[in-house]
């Protein structure tokens, strides 16, 4: 934070600060979005990376 010549008290800000707090099952269905969200990222790489190497090796014979 020096860079930016702002100083910051930790303890001040967690004693002052107010806290939004979400229910148990917001967090829970976040959290299976982006699993599933980032499964299918994986399939499509997959997907896209076999694409490219079957092509390749069809080419070349």
């Amino acid at each position: 934070m020096a860079d930016f010549q702002i100083s910051l008290d930790l303890a001040t800000l967690t004693k002052t600060r107010t806290y939004t707090f979400f229910p148990v099952e917001w967090i829970l269905y976040a959290v299976y979005l982006s699993e599933k969200i980032g499964y299918w990222r994986y399939i499509l790489i997959h997907r896209h990376l076999r694409g490219i190497w079957c092509g390749c090796i069809c080419s070349n014979q």
